[in-house]
């Protein structure tokens, strides 16, 4: 019993050393110079610059668990094809658009085949449409969708993964 144990908890590391990755743990991804868990307003204009565009309002539907964010925003960087959401607590997503030169912490940009990218990350699930999710294995709230165009990632978003309610 304790040996079946022992094979099922190392089962993850097994299939990533035999490059048959089910799933990542998503909490050290990046997307462009900033690392998702650690980002917030205040790191993000201090490596990006003030936004060409930035819009903030009150929060009104974040999740009972963060009622302190009092602030809810969007900075966007067109020049750069970047977009952030913003919270009092955080930055709850990045995403990359156009002509954004980001990568991923894993080198995964716009323009990757889809190929490509699940070379890196596995195998990818299909979310809807041209969407798809990187499977995330330690259960954290962080998820990262990639939108292909003609087999290519044309739009790349790292968030939490309660953050449609505010999207809508």
């Amino acid at each position: 019993m304790k040996n079946n144990r022992l094979v099922l908890s190392l089962l993850p590391l097994i299939l990533l050393i035999c490059g048959n990755v089910l799933a990542y743990d998503l909490t050290e991804e990046t997307l462009g110079a900033i690392k998702f868990v650690e980002a917030n307003k205040a790191k993000v204009v201090t490596i990006y610059g003030n936004p060409d565009n930035k819009k903030e309002e009150s929060c009104k539907a974040c999740p009972e668990d963060h009622h302190e964010c009092k602030l809810w925003g969007k900075y966007e960087y067109k020049s750069k094809g970047l977009r952030f959401s913003v919270c009092d607590n955080g930055v709850m997503s990045i995403e990359a658009f156009e002509k954004s030169v980001a990568k991923t912490s894993k080198g995964i940009g716009l323009g990757n085949t889809k190929g490509e990218v699940e070379k890196v990350y596995g195998k990818l699930l299909k979310e809807k449409n041209d969407t798809y999710q990187v499977p995330e294995t330690t259960g954290n709230p962080i998820k990262l969708e990639i939108e292909f165009a003609n087999n290519k990632a044309s739009r790349i978003k790292l968030s939490r993964t309660w953050l449609n309610e505010h999207e809508d």
